[in-house]
């Protein structure tokens, strides 16, 4: 009899075994979360990850969709970053790719090196 376990390493597609790709620790203690990649080539998730939250119990909750649920989701702030943050961050990319662009450059020296 398989267990709610095994049943959540099966890929959502195709529904045969996925192979475990790492192990991740959580920041709850105990608990761990699977990283699940499909292998099947006719599969149209191949080479598709998904994760599967193990708790300190051994017992994997059911999944749930973010988008349906109005609990902030693992990755909730990817798409929405703080607007201050963003613009610096695209300032820090313009300034490395002029300075790796311009003549004999290409290569940005470490201030830090040998420190």
């Amino acid at each position: 009899m398989a267990t709610k376990l095994d049943d959540a390493k099966l890929c959502p597609r195709c529904k045969l075994p996925g192979e475990e790709t790492a192990k991740i620790p959580t920041r709850k203690r105990g608990t761990y979360a699977l990283h699940m990649m499909c292998r099947n080539e006719r599969c149209k998730w191949f080479n598709t990850g998904w994760l599967v939250q193990v708790n300190p119990d051994g017992t994997v909750p059911d999944p749930v969709d973010h988008k349906q649920s109005r609990e902030p989701g693992f990755f909730q702030n990817l798409g929405r970053p703080d607007p201050a943050l963003a613009r610096r961050i695209e300032h820090i990319a313009e300034n490395q790719l002029e300075q790796e662009t311009q003549p004999g450059g290409g290569e940005i020296s470490n201030p830090r090196a040998g420190k």
